[in-house]
This record gives structure tokens, C-alpha cells and sequence, in this order.
């Protein structure tokens, strides 16, 4: 009993780890070729000398990107990691896999402990492989410590190294600038990859941390300088990121100026808490506002009645855009395999969303705002938007859903002005030649019939109606006479249910 007891338990444990998809496992440096985002990564190693770097990276047929960077000095010494480092997959409900590696915690000195961690993964906003590379520090000791952090290393073009952009304008580096683009040439043809080195935000340029960017040659080092509280943490995070030309990397490098975007490429912060998020020294108006998460249903709604149904399925691979309210882009999401999707640490605003429809599959968009219930309805427009919402910030809203559907959804309202319309004539001379009882009848069996299907738009189609009405055999008649006639106006049989109307009333 007790051994099927432990082995439930860690079955259950199992499954948890992997729920979160966040196993790690020892990696025995240097680690010879990392994959992750369509690049390279060649190789991740440590030592006294280098410090825990990474050595090379290639992508799309341009190689020699690096030649040593991202490692960390701290008051003075090179932060060497030892023989070996956690390794893990990690990945998200919503974006694609990264990789990461994570040293363990090391004594620096002075009650300071020190962690490093790299991260490779795809942006999902530009699409381009990115690194970060993430120091932490704590102070375990009851006095402030005054910590001095410099990174960088060498950009890898071999003594060619070109600065293509900056973010401050010019083609200067210096501390004036958060991010910067470097190339072996700046015209084609290329070489090396394009490089981008992101140092912090943009509201991190005149901070006094931010102490100096040292440019010469390929090499480029970034020094920080700020105290430690006793008893507390504060992390240092800097980004590469390739491409394959110019373009590309001056494209790409726009997220790191929008800190929504940056935030909503999921996997640039989403691994971090608040209280992590507040103590980023580089990045410090990550904890301006609160960021909560919006979402989080599109399913196939099979009856396209626009209400979520008991038994319709969530649809995958249904593509999510997110956009503020003045249209620009801030970041996709694809549905999961149940059809969820998220948008999280989501700050205050107005925005709104664009589903595209799965490939090869010509969906349709559901009613929209059906059944009273905005847990279960769909507030996608005909044109595959959502309406502009407001968003907080405090809470999370995930009543933001989507149904589509192969049926074209019927428009009710337009329906009874055909049905009005079509059988108007046939109306009118079935009332002249009616008696008053079979004129009053029609009436009022007109007349329920149309108010009903008014009260209850979007619930059965106009047959479906003519079934449950609850009236009475002669006005059952006069509805089934006129949705005859519209269904299928053909004479005959619109001729044949009129004569059965006046055996009914006679």
C-alpha cells in the first residue's frame, strides 16, 4: 500500500513538472551547439579567463557573430560558473521553445551571491533568434552593497566591424544609446550576421547606473554601477539578437524600443514575477503599471449560433494579433491545441484583436454578442476584429473569445423583411378572400409568429421556430404556410399550404 501510495506521488509530481514544461537537468560545459530560434549558438563554456560566454553564433549561411560575449565581471573579477550548469526546455502555452541554461548560485564575497542564466528562443514579434543573458545578484548580508557590473565582449567581425544604427540616431556608441546594430560591412554582401546588442530600456539611458558603453574595435563592454539593499536581489539582463541583413535588423530591433511589445514577445520576461520584474537595475519601467493577461478561447462553433455550445470543439492554430488602438502591432499568439490563447503582462490601455483563419479552411465569423452570457458569446466582428476594449491592467479579462464556423450565420432581421416582402401579395389575397375569422386568425398567427422570432434572434433558425411554437393548431398552420413559402416559394406548393390554412380555419 505505502509503495503504490509513493509511486501515485511521484507520478504526480512528474506530471506537475511536466505541466510546466520547465525540466531542467546538468549540461557538462562547454556546451558545443545550442539550436534555438533558426541560429547557431557555437559554443556556451566557462572559465577564469572568459567567464561563463558564449563563444559563436551563426544564422542563415553568415557565421562568426561573437567571438566571446555576454560574460560578466563583478567588482572586478570575471564571474566563472564552474564545469557545468542546469539545462531546460523552456516553453509556454503560447510561443514557441527556448532554451535555457542556468548556472547555479555562487559566493562573490562580501555576502553577495551570484547567478547567471542564458536564454535562446525566437522572438515571436519579429521572428528573429535572440539571447538573453540575465545576471542576478543577492545580498545576503545587513549592510548595503555597492556593486559594479561590466558586460560585453567581442562583436566577432574580425576587425571589420561596422556600426550600422544606433538608437539615439548616430552612428557613435556610447551611453547615450540602449541599443546598438553592428555588421562586418554596411552594405551587402555580408559575412557575419548582423548583430544587436540591447543594454536596458530607453528610459534607462541617463540613469547613473548606466556608467559607460566602451566601444573599439569588435569589442564593446557596458558598465553598471548601483547598491544592492542588504537581504534583497537585483538582476542585470542585456540581449543579442541575429539576423540575416540589414534590414531585417533594423526592423527587428524596434521591439526593444516599445516596452509593450517587448513584454508581449512572451519570452523575453514572462519567466520573471513583479517583484523580479521591480528589481531589473537596466529596465526600470518594467514595474510602472500593473500587467495582467487578456484572452482566451476561439472555438468552432458548429450550430454558428455565436454561443459556446456544450460539446464544440476549441479550434488550433488559429493565429491571435493583438494591436493598440492606434493599429499598430504589438504581438501574435497561435491557439493551442484546445484553442486557448493569451496575451500576458499586459499593461493598461485600449487595444483590440485580429483572428486569421487556419489555412486552406474558409471559416466564417459567428454572430456576435449572443445568448447574454459574455463568458460564452463571440466578440469578433464580421471582418475577424474585436471591437477597441479598455483594458485596466488590475485584473485579468479572459471573456475575450472567438467563434467561427462554415455556416454562414443567418441574419434574422433580414430574413423577415424577405419573408414580409416575398409573401406579402399572397397575404393580402388570401385576406380578401378570407371571413373575418380566417382574417383575424391569419393576423394574429402572423403576428406571434413575427414577434417571437424578433425576441428570440439567433437562438433556431426560422424551420426550427416553426416547430416549438407553442400556439395554437390554426396559427401552427399560418406559420408553417408562410416559412413554406419563403423557404421554397415555389407555386405549387405555396398553393397547397394555403388551401390547408383554409381547411384549418374553416
Amino acid at each position: 500500500m505505502k509503495q503504490s501510495l509513493l509511486l501515485t506521488l511521484l507520478s504526480i509530481c512528474f506530471a506537475l513538472l511536466l505541466c510546466n514544461k520547465l525540466i531542467a537537468a546538468p549540461a557538462t560545459l562547454p556546451i558545443n551547439e545550442i539550436s534555438a530560434g533558426g541560429a547557431s549558438w557555437t559554443y556556451l563554456y566557462s572559465n577564469s579567463s572568459d567567464g561563463f560566454r558564449l563563444a559563436d553564433a551563426s544564422f542563415m549561411g553568415l557565421n562568426d557573430a561573437y567571438d566571446g560575449m555576454f560574460s560578466f565581471t563583478i567588482n572586478g573579477t570575471l564571474f566563472d560558473v564552474g564545469g557545468s550548469v542546469d539545462s531546460s526546455d523552456f516553453v509556454t502555452d503560447y510561443t514557441t521553445a527556448g532554451k535555457k541554461f542556468t548556472s547555479d548560485q555562487i559566493d562573490i564575497g562580501s555576502d553577495l551571491m551570484a547567478q547567471q542564466q542564458y536564454l535562446f528562443f525566437t522572438n515571436p514579434v519579429n521572428g528573429l533568434p535572440t539571447v538573453r543573458s540575465l545576471l542576478k545578484i543577492t545580498n545576503n548580508g545587513v549592510a548595503d552593497q555597492n556593486v559594479q557590473v561590466i558586460t560585453g565582449g567581442n562583436l566577432g567581425s574580425d576587425g571589420d566591424t561596422t556600426t550600422v544604427a544606433t538608437s539615439s540616431g548616430d552612428l557613435t556608441i556610447d551611453n547615450n544609446d540602449f541599443w546598438v546594430i553592428t555588421a562586418d560591412n554596411a552594405v551587402a554582401p555580408l559575412y557575419d550576421p548582423p548583430v544587436t546588442m540591447v543594454f536596458g530600456s530607453s528610459s534607462f539611458v541617463g540613469n547613473p547606473a548606466y556608467t559607460s558603453l566602451n566601444y573599439s574595435g569588435d569589442g564593446l563592454n557596458v558598465q553598471y554601477d548601483f547598491t544592492v539593499p542588504a537581504g534583497q536581489t537585483r538582476y542585470v539582463i542585456i540581449f543579442g539578437q541575429l539576423s540575416s541583413s540589414l534590414s531585417d535588423s533594423t526592423n527587428g530591433v524596434e521591439i526593444f524600443s516599445n516596452i509593450d511589445k517587448l513584454f508581449l514577445s512572451a519570452m523575453a520576461f514572462n519567466d520573471l514575477n513583479e517583484q523580479q520584474l521591480g528589481q531589473i537595475v537596466n529596465w526600470p519601467s518594467l514595474d510602472s503599471s500593473p500587467r495582467k493577461a487578456i484572452g482566451d478561447f476561439i472555438w468552432f462553433d458548429t450550430n454558428g449560433n455565436g454561443v459556446q455550445d456544450v460539446g464544440e470543439p476549441g479550434l488550433n492554430g488559429i493565429k491571435v494579433d493583438i494591436y493598440s488602438n492606434a493599429g499598430l502591432l504589438l504581438a501574435s499568439r497561435t491557439t493551442n491545441s484546445s484553442g486557448n490563447y493569451q496575451f500576458s503582462y499586459l499593461a493598461s490601455g485600449s487595444y483590440y484583436l485580429q483572428v486569421s483563419s487556419a489555412s486552406g479552411v474558409p471559416f466564417l465569423v459567428s454572430p456576435k454578442g449572443q445568448g447574454g452570457d459574455a463568458a460564452k458569446d463571440s466578440d469578433i466582428n464580421s471582418d475577424f476584429k474585436t471591437d477597441v476594449f479598455t483594458f485596466d491592467g488590475l485584473n485579468d479579462n479572459l471573456t475575450i473569445d472567438g467563434g467561427l464556423t462554415t455556416t454562414p450565420p443567418i441574419d434574422y432581421n433580414d430574413e423577415l423583411r424577405k419573408l414580409i416582402s416575398n409573401n406579402h401579395y399572397r397575404v393580402l389575397a388570401l385576406l380578401r378572400s378570407s371571413s373575418a375569422k380566417q382574417k383575424t386568425a391569419l393576423r394574429n398567427a402572423s403576428n406571434n409568429m413575427l414577434q417571437y422570432i424578433r425576441n428570440n434572434v439567433g437562438k433556431f433558425n426560422l424551420i426550427q421556430g416553426a416547430n416549438i411554437l407553442k400556439l395554437g393548431q390554426s396559427a401552427r398552420i399560418a406559420i408553417r404556410t408562410l416559412l413554406a413559402q419563403f423557404s421554397n416559394p415555389q407555386k405549387a406548393r405555396a398553393i397547397k399550404a394555403l388551401r390547408a390554412l383554409r381547411r384549418s380555419l374553416n
